[in-house]
Order: C-alpha cells, then sequence, then structure tokens
C-alpha cells in the first residue's frame, strides 16, 4: 500500500485479468468502479479501460479525508452473471509529506498507484471435463466430448440397425 500525502494528484492503473487472463476488460458490460473510504464514504469513479487495466485519476482537490482508501470494481452490475473485485487498502492517504512513501526534500508532484486484480464472471469451479477425470476416466478433452456424444450416437445407430429390419421385414411382407 502506498502513503502518499493528501492533496496530490493521484493516477491509478489497475491492471484486471479477467478469467485468469481469458477474458478482455474491455468487452465487459455493466461495469463501475466506486472508490471507499474506511469509515462508510463511498463514490462512484470515472474511469477508462487501457491495455486491460482499470485507469482513472483522482484529483487532490477531490481528497477530505486521510486513511485507508479500497477500490471496488464490478462487472453486470445489477444484472445476471454480476461479478466483483476489490483492491483494498491500495493507498493511505497521510497528512503529512514526511508520512509518505519515499519522503525527501525532492518534490514528487507525479504520484501514480498500480494495482493488481483478477476478476473471475459466471460460475466458477471445475469444468465439467475436470470432474469426468476426477470419476477415473481417462483421456484428452476430445476423448471428454466423444464420451458425452455416445448415448446419442449409439441411439441413432440402433435407429439405423431397427430402421434397416423394418425395410427387411417390408421386403419379405411383399414378396
Amino acid at each position: 500500500m502506498r502513503k502518499i500525502r493528501i492533496g496530490n494528484d493521484i493516477k491509478v492503473v489497475w491492471a484486471i485479468k479477467v478469467n485468469g487472463g481469458k477474458g478482455k476488460l474491455s468487452d465487459l458490460q455493466g461495469t463501475v468502479l466506486e472508490l471507499h473510504d474506511a469509515f462508510g464514504w463511498w463514490k462512484k469513479v470515472d474511469f477508462t479501460i487501457e491495455n486491460d487495466s482499470v485507469v482513472f485519476n483522482w484529483s487532490g482537490k477531490e481528497q477530505k479525508k486521510t486513511g485507508r482508501y479500497t477500490l471496488t470494481f464490478w462487472a453486470n452490475f445489477g444484472k445476471e452473471g454480476q461479478a466483483v473485485v476489490d483492491c483494498c487498502d491500495f493507498v493511505n492517504l497521510v497528512s503529512r509529506s514526511c508520512e509518505s512513501d519515499g519522503c525527501s526534500k525532492n518534490l514528487d508532484v507525479s504520484s501514480e498507484v498500480s494495482l493488481d486484480g483478477e476478476l473471475s464472471l459466471g460460475v466458477q469451479g471445475k469444468s465439467a471435463y475436470q470432474v469426468w477425470l476426477d470419476n477415473g476416466h481417462e483421456g484428452t478433452e476430445a476423448d471428454f466430448l466423444e464420451w458425452l456424444r455416445l448415448p446419442s450416437t449409439e441411439a441413432a445407430n440402433s435407429a439405423a440397425y431397427l430402421q434397416d429390419l423394418g425395410d427387411i421385414n417390408e421386403i419379405k411382407i411383399e414378396s
């Protein structure tokens, strides 16, 4: 957690992996970013998405209280398939420069906070293929898909066989 003197403009860059890196942050719908303090105050924050990172600037003139702040990022907010991820205590606003990280006599006017996170959408858990393996089966995902098709393949073969028998019976009856 970065300690930054209250009143400095802060640029926040929060890299978020979607579904373990399989999804793209820019493809998400209903996204909302919230900034929270430790006492229950919060507000929605305007942001952009750049290279699978949530990016926003927190103006020094908007900062009212010192303390720790948390970010909350929502996808599909208020809808089916909603997902959320937090970055707790991403920054601690302090009242004096001497309390901040890297306190020195040089003035640092470019405060940037870089963060990482992960957002998982949809029902999480084992894949059907993994459950199949856990139940004693062996093989590749292609083997699993073939195993899934087996009942319908057998039914189709039986239907074709019965159709052939019907054709033979009809021939016998007619002759």
